[in-house]
């Protein structure tokens, strides 16, 4: 989230401090150096001041899009308002070398034609840093939502029952009875003696919550209950009469948790 933040922040200065430039460059060739410095000050930082205001106070703290639409708005109005009455001041200053070249951002009429004649320029403005400052938001709530693994993170299966949403009915599930669970990337399926449940859930949070001493994961899809397995083989387990895979690489973990110290023969 830092990582987010920091990139945020030097995107947003770099295109301002770009874009401040780019104006005060244009300046200079109509009203000199001391001319453009004060006429980017004078039209240009208040915009960026309401950006600021408007996409890091107003914008993250607006909950609904009607809000976040209508805080926008206004503040685009009122910003193209200030900029028509800064450039109506300017005009007023004849003679001085601040004014020389006002076409730039002047419609060259009253202070409503300037107002409507800068909106498009504000709309642009303002869209391009909030839509900055929204996505990068999106990104940190994205990243602040914890997967299912972690938000039950040291839990553990209590008693001989569990409560398995489906839909929107809770069904009890004996764990004991529980034959092996099949993942489906966001979803799992309990086969059970007498049951199948399928749950938005996924497998590696679900391998987290039932005890480790009575579930084995043999593949990154599948998780047994060792107790009902009936045959093992060099690839597969046998368990309810249904075949499951065994990965190459679990199959030694699985020998030495559950089957080395009840072997009969060797």
């Amino acid at each position: 989230m830092k990582a987010d933040k920091t990139l945020y922040r030097v995107i947003t200065i770099g295109l301002w401090t770009v874009l401040v430039f780019l104006l005060w460059l244009q300046r200079v060739h109509a009203v000199g150096i001391g001319g453009a410095t004060v006429f980017t000050i004078c039209i240009f930082i208040p915009t960026i001041a309401e950006v600021h205001v408007l996409s890091n106070f107003v914008m993250p703290r607006v909950r609904g899009a009607v809000a976040g639409a209508g805080w926008f708005v206004a503040g685009t109005l009122l910003t193209a308002l200030a900029w028509g009455g800064i450039i109506a001041l300017l005009r007023r200053a004849e003679g001085w070398p601040l004014c020389a070249g006002l076409d730039l951002v002047s419609s060259g009429g009253s202070f409503w034609q300037d107002a409507v004649f800068a909106l498009p320029s504000v709309t642009v403005f303002n869209l391009g840093f909030c839509g900055l400052r929204l996505y990068f938001e999106q990104r940190k709530a994205f990243a602040r939502q914890p997967e299912a693994k972690d938000e039950i993170a040291g839990m553990q299966v209590e008693g001989d029952t569990i409560f398995v949403k489906e839909g929107e009915a809770l069904v009890q599930v004996r764990v004991d009875d529980i034959l092996y669970i099949e993942g489906m990337q966001n979803y799992v399926k309990i086969h059970a003696l007498h049951q199948t449940v399928v749950t938005l859930q996924t497998l590696t949070a679900l391998e987290n919550m039932l005890p480790g001493g009575r579930f084995f994961r043999t593949h990154k899809s599948f998780i047994v209950n060792v107790a009902r397995v009936e045959k093992i083989s060099s690839n597969r387990l046998v368990v309810g009469e249904q075949e499951v895979p065994l990965s190459p690489g679990k199959k030694d973990e699985l020998f030495a948790r559950f089957v080395s110290g009840k072997l009969v023969s060797k």
